[in-house]
């Protein structure tokens, strides 16, 4: 493991289940494990206009290697090496690699 991509993340990537009776949910498959990645906070805030109502809001920067020859798409799942859950907002590929913008995928947030 390099000093720059310190990390590793597992894929997962939502798919319909219809099932025979009830209610159509969504499943989740791993796409990739051991993603090489540098995950970095980026903070912002949600201004409403109200001093007392605003929020905060925390993101990730994340920087995948090269070497990882898959794609990422949005609302994929990615979960860390300390077992955080995150869903990607945004992915675009550089030619050093993968750059994501991810924010918490909390227990609240599924569906």
């Amino acid at each position: 493991m390099s000093a720059i991509f310190d990390r590793t993340v597992t894929q997962k990537r939502a798919r319909d289940v219809v099932p025979e009776r009830g209610m159509r949910y969504e499943a989740f498959e791993t796409v990739a494990t051991g993603i090489r990645c540098s995950i970095q906070l980026k903070k912002s805030r949600r201004a409403t206009g109200y001093p007392e109502d605003d929020t905060g809001s925390e993101q990730w920067q994340i920087f995948v290697t090269r070497c990882h020859d898959g794609d990422f798409a949005r609302n994929d799942i990615l979960v860390d090496d300390l077992e955080r859950e995150l869903r990607v907002e945004a992915a675009y590929p550089t030619p050093l690699g993968w750059n994501l913008l991810a924010s918490d995928w909390t227990v609240g947030a599924r569906r």
